[in-house]
């Protein structure tokens, strides 16, 4: 089930809420309809890559079922995937990445970020995850920053 959410978070850039809600019948030959309840249960299409759609497919989910389920095969709330991950974090399992400072909402800006990397545009970002520009700004800025400083650094070597 977690990695299922981190797989279909990554893929669609979506929040918890709207995680859980995602079915097999939501999937399209390129991406997946979304209910984006933050707006109001605003309908949206998210494109996807082919190999996330190979991956998600190979789940063998039935059309209504919902792919993220708890391991006692129960539908989650927000709070119950939650919870969930916060166990697994604090499970021996997890003590490898445990000082890493990763969180569901995380799954959201690596989307954004995985993105930014590929050369896609702010407004093309908005575009697929359904977030404003401004918000797009906001989640790179860290990573706008440090790239911004390395090639400042990059340009001052190159003139000596």
């Amino acid at each position: 089930d977690l990695r299922r959410m981190a797989i279909i978070g990554r893929a669609t850039g979506q929040r918890r809420e709207d995680l859980i809600t995602m079915r097999a019948c939501d999937l399209k030959p390129d991406g997946m309809n979304v209910i984006i309840q933050k707006l109001r249960n605003k309908p949206h299409f998210v494109p996807l890559l082919k190999r996330e759609l190979v991956e998600i497919r190979s789940w063998g989910v039935k059309d209504l079922d919902l792919f993220l389920k708890s391991p006692t095969g129960n539908p989650y709330t927000p709070d119950g995937l939650h919870a969930r991950w916060k166990r697994w974090r604090d499970s021996p399992a997890a003590a490898p990445i445990r000082d890493l400072k990763m969180t569901i909402h995380g799954l959201r800006a690596t989307a954004i970020f995985d993105r930014r990397e590929r050369g896609v545009s702010d407004g093309q970002i908005s575009d697929e995850i359904c977030i404003s520009e401004a918000m797009v700004r906001r989640y790179l800025r860290f990573s706008d920053k440090t790239r911004s400083a390395r090639a400042s650094r990059d340009m001052r070597e190159s003139r000596g």
